[in-house]
């Protein structure tokens, strides 16, 4: 049986850690995610300048999912009843 997380649709990408940790959802313009890791760190500046300084910043994977599709396969795996994923904070 597949996990929950194995039956989303979901879209693979790369940004660079500020962006989601501190900026994720509240930047005007919003956050670029990258189609490649080669592509944000060629793109992002802070990637190239966090070896020289002590502010960190890493390509990280990300992954996006729709609320539609995380509703689809919550609603199947109520009705199929199959155990719930605790409810996080």
């Amino acid at each position: 049986m597949q996990t929950l997380i194995e039956q989303l649709k979901k879209k693979e990408g790369w940004m660079d850690s500020t962006d989601y940790d501190c900026e994720l959802g509240q930047a005007n313009g919003g956050n670029v995610v990258y189609p490649s890791a080669e592509n944000c760190e060629e793109n992002r500046g802070c990637i190239r300048e966090s070896a020289s300084s002590n502010h960190p910043c890493a390509v990280l994977k990300v992954y996006v999912i729709s609320e539609e599709d995380l509703n689809r396969v919550l609603r199947e795996e109520k009705e199929s009843g199959a155990p719930q994923p605790a409810p996080t904070k």
